[in-house]
């Protein structure tokens, strides 16, 4: 594509130079400035685009998006923008021609339940003959092939051209977790999204974000940018539901397990019928949801997550029964809540809550399921990120649990012992608390204290394989870290 034709489809912009080069790629990492491509110079919080823009040129960049008013020095064409956040966005939509048109484009963010609800989204069109990629945490799937994810909403020349790929391998939707990080960055603009998920709000990324409110202002951006023929799917329960709905032009649809919920066209009832390890039964009522559903995984937050997933769909015109159906065989999501047991009845879940409000649902799910046993928590915090949560999740975990672990989760480069102090201020009792920096070994004395009939919460990492110490990334898998365990002590684990 001509550097003009894609200058031409980026608003407020002004091309300067040539606008006859050919672009072959697009780029905003100078490491990966190719001959041809337009390279995109953004500035950041901590470092500047423009100043590796002469890196790229070296490589072949064929022309520079930067800020109006830079770049007078090089040597090539540029595009100048106020915002080149946006800029960039728009021009690999042009780029890759406009590939959301092509797609039902299903929105999913909140604090906790992105993974699960996108994994359902998928999971439940898969199986009612329609092809729908992903992208989010765990994987980005284009509709042939997944790989892991280095983020949980990649930057905007990555999510446009995953987005081309599944419209060229056949999907006919893309289930997409968008972070608040990507709302704010603009990673996700301008696609147009067909349906938007609201799932929850709890204390989570104030290292990057001022307080709350500003959090929640980032995920409210998904929601204003919905346009008439788009729904917007909000969980009533989360206390910040009406600040969500606001400005939303979108056709509305709430849901509510609260007792006493009304139900309504735009409002779904929902109560949870029986529940056991092994899966739940609810009843829906409005929101065209009427009926009975049965779910294969634990705990009112994925009914929550599901029934998130079923509006949005069943207001895209899927069949209801179909979804039924679809719903009963769903998988469980690597890393969520995910159940190892061993033969002598002690049973393991490994979860990503790494957040004090999702520890806490994480508990609350466990505890009415286990029966007589008692219930011991092993988790950590993050090093160079929010601090201020460290005591809160202490204090979930002593409230929900009858014996805690503190461990490390990945310290990057602040000192284990010195975040573990930090967590320790939020115990109101360390009697019950042991600490054991080194996490295989914390893993280790949580099944080596569990009795039959027990439950082990091993928390914080679900699905990721690694830990960050330092700058250096090695392996360690919570899942693995259990089973290894269970065979140490003569328990064969078998996931559930």
């Amino acid at each position: 594509m001509l550097l003009k034709e894609i200058a031409r489809q980026v608003e407020n912009a002004a091309l300067v130079g040539d606008g006859g080069a050919e672009i072959l790629s697009i780029a905003s990492d100078s490491r990966e400035a190719e001959p041809g491509c337009l390279f995109a110079a953004i500035p950041g919080s901590a470092d500047d685009g423009l100043k590796y823009a002469a890196d790229a040129i070296e490589k072949g960049a064929a022309a520079v998006l930067t800020r109006t008013g830079t770049g007078d020095g090089l040597l090539v064409p540029r595009i100048l923008a106020d915002d080149p956040r946006r800029a960039l966005g728009e021009a690999a939509d042009a780029f890759y021609n406009h590939p959301s048109t092509r797609l039902a484009l299903l929105g999913v963010t909140g604090t906790n339940g992105k993974t699960t609800t996108a994994y359902l989204l998928r999971h439940l069109l898969n199986l009612n003959s329609q092809r729908c990629g992903m992208l989010g945490t765990i994987e980005y799937d284009d509709g042939r092939e997944a790989v892991p994810a280095p983020l949980t909403t990649p930057d905007a020349v990555t999510f446009t051209r995953y987005l081309a790929d599944m419209a060229e391998h056949g999907c006919t939707a893309a289930a997409v977790e968008v972070s608040s990080h990507a709302l704010e960055q603009r990673r996700v603009w301008p696609h147009r999204f067909k349906a938007a998920v609201f799932t929850n709000l709890t204390r989570d990324h104030l290292d990057y974000h001022p307080d709350m409110d500003g959090y929640l202002e980032a995920k409210r951006i998904l929601f204003r940018e919905l346009d008439e023929s788009a729904v917007a799917v909000v969980n009533l329960d989360d206390p910040h539901a009406a600040r969500v709905r606001e400005e939303v032009v979108a056709r509305f649809l709430g849901y509510s397990l609260a007792p006493g919920a009304s139900a309504a066209d735009d409002e779904t009832a929902v109560e949870i019928l029986s529940s056991d390890l092994k899966g739940q039964t609810f009843r829906a009522e409005g929101g065209g949801l009427s009926g009975e559903y049965f779910i294969p995984l634990v705990g009112m937050h994925n009914v929550q997550n599901a029934v998130g997933a079923l509006l949005t769909l069943t207001a895209l015109g899927i069949d209801r029964d179909g979804l039924r159906t679809a719903l009963a065989g769903m998988p469980v999501v690597a890393g969520r809540l995910e159940r190892i047991a061993s033969p002598d009845g002690v049973t393991a879940f490994v979860d990503y809550s790494h957040t004090d409000g999702a520890l806490r649902s994480a508990l609350s799910v466990l505890r009415p399921l286990m029966g007589m046993g008692g219930l011991i928590t092993v988790f950590g915090c993050g090093g160079d990120r929010d601090r201020g949560k460290r005591p809160l999740m202490a204090r979930a975990a002593e409230e929900g649990s009858d014996l805690v672990v503190v461990t490390s989760d990945n310290p990057r480069t602040e000192d284990p012992l010195a975040i573990i102090e930090e967590v320790k201020t939020g115990f109101s009792n360390l009697e019950p608390i042991r600490i054991e920096p080194d996490r295989a070994k914390a893993v280790d004395l949580a099944i080596s204290l569990a009795r039959p009939g027990d439950v082990v919460l091993v928390a914080g990492k679900g699905h990721e394989d690694y830990q960050i110490l330092g700058h250096t990334k090695i392996h360690l898998d919570d899942r693995e870290l259990v089973r290894d365990a269970f065979r140490r002590y003569g328990r064969e684990g078998e996931t559930a």
